[in-house]
């Protein structure tokens, strides 16, 4: 069964070298991945992939950071039926 995994980071490297962990540990982690909050928040609601089960953030990124994201899904996890 495939797990759905999103990152956040906007360090090209980090992000190369967390999704090339994942694939070593498990081959059926799919790693998708944003350069900021904004984009993840845009990713969720435009459905582009399925419901990620766990969501890694950086918390240092330019626009949206870290914690701005995960006030953001907090308050839409809460709004949603």
């Amino acid at each position: 069964m495939e797990k759905i995994f999103l990152l956040a980071d906007d360090d090209a490297d980090d992000t190369q070298l967390f999704c090339e962990a994942l694939e070593d540990i498990d081959s059926s982690i799919v790693c998708y991945c944003a350069t900021d909050g904004k984009k993840v928040m845009e990713i969720l609601q435009n459905k582009e992939l399925k419901k990620p089960q766990v969501i890694f953030l950086d918390i240092n990124m330019p626009g949206m950071n870290g914690w701005e994201c995960l006030t953001q899904l907090k308050d839409n996890e809460e709004g949603s039926p």
